[in-house]
Parts: structure tokens; C-alpha cells; sequence
């Protein structure tokens, strides 16, 4: 008996407990409603007043001439501007040749065998790299005009 006035209790609890979570959802449910319901009278007033403030008649040929006379001045600037480019193609300027300034270099030693090595090792290194896609952190193999543009840049920095 004692076993079963304890699952009794456990059962009304159980219910009681129940009736208390539908009675929070229905509130919770009744106040989202609520909610919701004042956003759509306000979203629907909100349309309401951009329907009546809607331009009239007159403002919109006003609006129609308006861009019309703007798209006139536009095509006239646009026209004004191809014959002026029309002009300039058929009458190019002569070109000038610049002065050109030339430096006598001066002699440079010889590397040393040593510098030598260190220099075409790196570039060793280098094109391996390239090979292998890993310069620039590159994940593929690289587009051969990168592949010069890299070459040329160490080259030139080593032999400077």
C-alpha cells in the first residue's frame, strides 16, 4: 500500500507538474500571438500610408519629363565627347623622343668561387620550388610567365 500511495503521489505530481507546463505554454503562446498581431496592424498601416502617399499623376509626367530632358543633355555630352575622342585618333600628336641619359658602368670585380656556389644554389633551390608548385605558397604548379617573372627577379637580384 505504501508503494502505491507513493506512485500515486508521484502520478499527481506528474500531472501537476503537466498541467502548470501547458499553462506557461498557452500564456507564452497567447503573448506571442499578442506580439504578433500588433506587427502585422503596424506592417499593415505602414502599407496603408505608403499606398495614400504614393505620387500623383502629375508628379510622375513631371518625374517622365524630367528624366527625359536628362537623358537628351546626357546623349549631347556623350556625342560631344566621341568626336572628341574622333579627334584626337585622327590627329595624333607627334611623339617626342625623351633624352636618354646613358651611365657608363663600372667594371665589377669577380665573384669569389664561394659567392658563385651560394648564388647557383639558390637558384637551384628556387627552381625546384617553382617546379614543385611550393613558391609563393603556391598550391599548384605555376603559370610559366609567374615561373619567369620569379626567375628573372632572383637572377637579377643574385647577379646585382
Amino acid at each position: 500500500e505504501e508503494e502505491k500511495s507513493n506512485w500515486d503521489q508521484e502520478r499527481e505530481s506528474a500531472r501537476e507538474k503537466l498541467a502548470q507546463i501547458q499553462q506557461e505554454w498557452t500564456q507564452e503562446k497567447e503573448k506571442l500571438t499578442q506580439e504578433w498581431n500588433q506587427k502585422e496592424q503596424s506592417y499593415l498601416s505602414e502599407i496603408q500610408k505608403l499606398k495614400d502617399n504614393q505620387p500623383a499623376a502629375d508628379s510622375t509626367q513631371e518625374w517622365t519629363q524630367e528624366k527625359e530632358k536628362l537623358t537628351q543633355e546626357w546623349n549631347q555630352k556623350e556625342q560631344s565627347y566621341l568626336s572628341e575622342i574622333q579627334k584626337l585618333k585622327d590627329n595624333p600628336l607627334e611623339k617626342k623622343p625623351k633624352d636618354v641619359v646613358v651611365e657608363e658602368r663600372k667594371e665589377i670585380p669577380p665573384l669569389s668561387p664561394e659567392k658563385l656556389e651560394k648564388i647557383h644554389t639558390r637558384l637551384d633551390k628556387a627552381i625546384t620550388k617553382m617546379r614543385f608548385g611550393l613558391y609563393r605558397e603556391m598550391k599548384s604548379t605555376p603559370y610559366i610567365k609567374e615561373c619567369l617573372d620569379i626567375y628573372h627577379g632572383i637572377a637579377g637580384t643574385f647577379l646585382k
